[in-house]
């Protein structure tokens, strides 16, 4: 019998066509099935990088420069965060990235790298920079961004609408002058670095020192690039001063105590907390002895009772950043902590939104506590922060703070 042949194909063009509707649904279902597959590992891959997305923070710290003191110090605390928050697991699964930008303690600088920080690098938000001086610099940055800034500046009160401040400044200038008072101190002369510090100095610190019966016998203001403060000094005396306040920071300010310590000025020098920080005190040499500095619970954490509610806050704190850098904490450490803690704490909630992080930091987190104290922002107090100051002196031997008597 002649048995008919049939290519492999033949059969299967025979069946497809006897059975055209089954041949359909089968074709249908294996690319369904495919597609289907294939859209799930694309779903998962976005879904992957989309968790490991970065959240972008930009720090304008000065590590040179005249500032570079108080700026190195901020952007080790930030890191500390930066540090912490990633060996938790990043913020709800996004690692948290700080890109750092030194503009050189120069104002120019501080717009440009700010500049950079939004248009090529995509930040969210940015931390600095770490003196009033500059401040202003990067506001308007932020604003035209509408990302928020948040600087080391001792400012406090209604701010542009995108800038913040994390320096513990509200009441300082109060606690000063009874402290002088307290020393037995009725005629002080002042020296401030001239430009946004002086001219905080003459709004605030002027009229404290009047309410605590602190006659200011003469109000000069130096350069950032003075190196030689003996004529103004030795002016100050003339006057009558009893005691010197400084509102220099970093290294002019070293020089404001150094040539006081040369002089043999009477009474002693005090300086504010933007100078409360352990390099400052490299600056100063031999002149620490004559140093008094208006700071707060973070410089003498170590001897503090053991009641006080900020003791076992400040001794964690102070833990981890002397494992990680080798030396104690300051309050300019501090205030890097503090800036990035709020930008942090939003993200966690609303996401990589600038505007709802601004609105979050403005008036959505009341009560924050940070290592420099809590704050309550609002749409007029864009600082907020509510610090204990207490006067401290330097132990020249231990190289360390103490509370001062």
């Amino acid at each position: 019998m002649e048995m008919k042949k049939w290519s492999r194909t033949k059969v299967g063009e025979e069946t497809l066509r006897s059975r055209p509707s089954f041949a359909y649904a089968v074709v249908f279902l294996v690319v369904l099935g495919v597609t289907a597959h294939l859209s799930g590992i694309s779903e998962a891959t976005a879904a992957e990088q989309k968790k490991l997305e970065p959240y972008k923070v930009a720090a304008i710290y000065s590590t040179t420069g005249f500032t570079a003191v108080a700026g190195s110090e901020m952007l080790s605390g930030a890191q500390l965060l930066v540090d912490n928050v990633n060996k938790s697991g990043g913020i709800n699964g996004h690692p948290l990235e700080l890109i750092h930008y030194d503009p050189e303690a120069k104002a120019e600088n501080v717009t440009s790298q700010g500049k950079k920080a939004v248009q090529r690098d995509k930040v969210l938000a940015m931390i600095g920079p770490e003196s009033i001086t500059f401040a202003a610099a990067l506001s308007a940055v932020a604003n035209e961004a509408k990302i928020v800034m948040i600087h080391g500046g001792g400012a406090y009160g209604p701010m542009s609408a995108y800038e913040f401040s994390s320096f513990p400044v509200i009441g300082l200038h109060n606690a000063t002058g009874l402290f002088l008072k307290k020393k037995g101190i009725s005629a002080v002369g002042v020296i401030a670095q001239a430009g946004p510090i002086a001219e905080e100095h003459l709004r605030n610190l002027v009229p404290a020192f009047e309410k605590a019966n602190v006659k200011i016998v003469g109000f000069e203001q130096v350069q950032a690039t003075d190196r030689d403060m003996t004529p103004i000094l030795a002016k100050l005396r003339a006057a009558g001063s009893q005691a010197i306040y400084s509102g220099a920071l970093g290294a002019p300010g070293a020089v404001v105590a150094k040539n006081f310590k040369q002089l043999s000025m009477p009474g002693f020098l005090m300086t504010f907390i933007g100078n409360a920080n352990m390099a400052f005190v490299d600056l100063l040499g031999d002149a620490a002895d004559v140093t008094y500095i208006m700071g707060n619970k973070v410089l003498a954490y170590e001897d503090l009772p053991s009641n006080d509610p900020a003791k076992n806050r400040l001794v964690a704190f102070a833990k981890d950043y002397k494992a990680k850098f080798k030396k104690e904490p300051s309050v300019t450490v501090a205030v890097g902590y503090d800036a990035l803690l709020p930008i942090v704490e939003a993200l966690k909630v609303v996401g990589p939104d600038s505007n709802k992080i601004r609105d979050k930091i403005e008036t959505g987190q009341p009560g924050l506590v940070g290592i420099n104290g809590a704050v309550s922002r609002s749409a007029t107090e864009h600082n907020g922060l509510a610090p204990d100051f207490v006067p401290v002196m330097i132990d020249v031997a231990k190289k360390r703070f103490r509370l001062a008597n």
